[in-house]
């Protein structure tokens, strides 16, 4: 397996938020597919981007929806047909990949507050 990145480049991050702001989560954004969403236990289906942990009233589906990694560009696509997904405040169209950047806020059925970030990993000298 290859590594997500060069060394020196900045590792895709999608960093999850409690109530204070502060991280409660953080999952590494690979090249190609990465579902946000809850697992399906009896189809042995977990996703890269496991919300369930984090959703206390049951809001997000099961595929939630999909960040895409592409060499240095990053999208992400609302998959719900129910509850929205927003980035930096603006609902998601339903199968419309929009892109990312760093720090871009995302907010997964209006309650499961996130944020994408680049991070500079130190190179080991």
């Amino acid at each position: 397996m290859t590594p997500p990145t060069l060394p020196g480049e900045p590792l895709p991050l999608v960093l999850i938020l409690d109530r204070n702001g502060k991280e409660a989560g953080r999952f590494l954004v690979r090249d190609g597919e990465n579902w946000a969403g809850i697992p399906i236990e009896n189809e042995g289906y977990a996703p890269q981007i496991d919300l369930e942990p984090y959703d206390l009233h049951h809001f997000i589906s099961r595929r939630h929806a999909v960040i895409r990694k592409n060499g240095s560009e990053v999208t992400i696509e609302h998959m719900s047909k129910t509850n929205p997904t927003a980035v930096n405040n603006k609902d998601l169209k339903h199968g419309e990949p929009h892109p990312l950047t760093s720090n871009d806020t995302i907010t997964f059925a209006g309650r499961i507050h996130a944020r994408f970030v680049l991070e500079q990993v130190p190179i080991a000298e």
